[in-house]
């Protein structure tokens, strides 16, 4: 049975802790904890502010760390290193180079939302079951909550993290149906 741990780099951590599910999506999708790599913990910083648009909130890890909903890794062999720095010479963040080397070097999941990330993954790791994202791991969830609460989620998605599905991304009709169904 392959590996079910999930690594969750900056773009999917950030999208789901602006909809305030995160917990929720991760035991749905059978992913708890979730995993982040040092690096996205440093990465993931603020969102937009729920009260006012023109502000920032910080987003404080530690006490998603301490309920074991989350956990932090670390680069630990000498092919992690190497991927990492190799991944990290094309044009993404440390985040998603870190994340990249983690989850194929252990044999993870991946959740990303990044073009180009998704891209260097699947050059690396060819098996399109250990890469997700964003919308898949929200769509699974959909299935078991009330559509406004999905609805909800959704549009705070958009106001906090400014996420909107990119053209290429599966589930951007499941999402934009979704969406403008509450309008």
């Amino acid at each position: 049975m392959p590996d079910r741990t999930l690594l969750l780099d900056t773009c999917v951590l950030l999208n789901l802790a602006a909809g305030g599910q995160l917990e929720s999506v991760l035991e749905t999708n059978h992913f708890l904890p979730g995993r982040i790599a040092t690096a996205v913990r440093e990465e993931s910083l603020y969102l937009i502010s729920e009260s006012d648009p023109g502000e920032f909130e910080p987003i404080d890890v530690q006490p998603l760390i301490d309920r074991r909903i989350l956990s932090v890794v670390e680069l630990e062999t000498d092919d992690e290193y190497r991927l990492f720095v190799n991944t990290a010479a094309t044009p993404i963040g440390d985040g998603e180079a870190m994340s990249i080397a983690i989850a194929a070097s252990r044999g993870w999941i991946l959740a990303t939302d990044d073009r180009k990330a998704r891209r260097v993954y699947t050059q690396t790791v060819p098996d399109a079951d250990r890469l997700t994202g964003t919308t898949t791991l929200l769509r699974e969830w959909s299935k078991s909550i009330p559509l406004e609460e999905l609805q909800h989620t959704l549009g705070t998605i958009q106001r906090r993290a400014r996420f909107i599905p990119g053209k290429s991304d599966l589930n951007r009709d499941w999402w934009e149906t979704t969406v403008s169904a509450t309008e």
